[in-house]
């Protein structure tokens, strides 16, 4: 680790504010361009995230250890934990309304489009498959949920997310 880190993480050990600025100066564009890869559809939840992350970098500095990883890589995990909790959340919010607007007979023409869409793109999978896929790519579960879920290994989920996707790619080719 070198003496800029330890500085940012001394001051944020210490409860001294100026270690959060410096940790933005130094990590801000790396904590920033993790949240918008992951929030890249919603602009509006990016600075939530960011703020998020902050929040738990303050919190949880003293769980940081310098022999697991980097500091930077430590921020990356968070950040990248964070932006996938916060788009989980974003998606559930999002679902339950839909199920909402859906009892009541209301369905947006562009929902019934994208939904066709999602159908027509899944259609070649197994079912097994398919529901994976919309567990993970709709719904907003990670790989671990669905695993704990569906009662099967986590890489056994990872496998079968890789090989859907080759199998999409190889039969709708440049269409995608």
């Amino acid at each position: 680790m070198n003496d800029f880190d330890a500085s940012i993480i001394r001051k944020i050990k210490h409860r001294n504010e100026h270690g959060i600025e410096l940790l933005l100066k130094r990590y801000g564009g790396l904590i920033k361009s993790i949240a918008k890869h992951n929030l890249y559809l919603y602009d509006t939840l990016i600075e939530e995230c960011i703020n998020d992350v902050l929040i738990a970098i303050w919190n949880n500095i003293d769980s940081y250890n310098p022999e697991k990883s980097s500091f930077k890589n430590w921020i990356g995990v968070i950040t990248k934990y964070h932006a996938i909790d916060t788009l989980r959340k974003h998606s559930r919010y999002t679902y339950n309304q839909l199920d909402s607007a859906k009892n009541e007979g209301i369905k947006d023409k562009y929902e019934i489009y994208i939904d066709e869409l999602w159908q027509e793109l899944i259609d070649p999978l197994s079912s097994d498959d398919k529901e994976i896929m919309t567990r993970i790519f709709i719904e907003g579960y990670s790989p671990d949920e669905v695993a704990h879920l569906m009662n099967k290994n986590t890489s056994n989920i990872y496998n079968r997310i890789s090989r859907a996707k080759e199998k999409i790619r190889k039969l709708k080719g440049d269409s995608l």
